[in-house]
């Protein structure tokens, strides 16, 4: 008596042709999509909390930083430190009726009064030695004497030639809540690799 062969089960045949259930693609599909959103908010988070890319406009900080430096922000400072004399941050200028970031450096910390006078700049009575600055020969201008109050900060430009830098001289002293985060490394030009200090 002859056995009939037994039938391959549709969706074995399926499996064996190298096709897929449409349920099997939708699952696939779901499961990319469910990827993607996990990598785009992960991504959102670590630029907004951990660290991000900061872009230099101008020469306000010249000559540490230079026009169209990229810069590495570590955003998580904020969180996990206290800021120090000599950080370059970003900022943000409140005051303005736009919202405009800059990159300056911290020249004095609260509780402190700083001076700036005949060109050149005291904090707590000290002249500061500053030889990160621009050039000796402009001096800082802007005359002025402000004590800061409690989580205000005082920042400005390496550059002091007059009109150069937007800073604390114009705008006045910030709050902790401006400060993005804190510029640690230049990424780009490549012959500028390297830490700020």
């Amino acid at each position: 008596m002859e056995r009939k062969p037994k039938k391959i089960n549709e969706l074995n045949q399926q499996e064996l042709n190298g096709e897929s259930k449409p349920t099997d693609v939708k699952k696939e599909v779901f499961e990319w999509i469910k990827s993607l959103g996990f990598a785009v908010v992960a991504a959102v988070l670590i630029t907004r909390y951990v660290f991000t890319f900061t872009v230099v406009d101008g020469e306000s900080m010249f000559p540490t930083l230079h026009n169209k430096d990229r810069l590495i922000e570590l955003k998580i400072d904020k969180y996990i430190r206290s800021y120090s004399y000599g950080d370059i941050v970003v900022i943000k200028d409140k005051v303005q009726t736009m919202n405009n970031y800059y990159v300056k450096r911290i020249i004095a910390m609260p509780g402190d009064t700083i001076k700036i006078y005949a060109g050149n700049v005291y904090l707590n009575g000290s002249l500061l030695q500053e030889p990160y600055i621009y050039s000796t020969e402009f001096g800082t201008q802007g005359d002025l004497e402000v004590t800061l109050k409690e989580d205000e900060y005082f920042v400005m430009g390496d550059n002091r030639k007059w009109g150069a830098s937007r800073d604390s001289r114009i705008f006045g002293p910030v709050k902790k809540k401006s400060i993005g985060g804190r510029c640690v490394i230049i990424m780009y030009p490549l012959d500028r690799i390297g830490e700020l200090k």
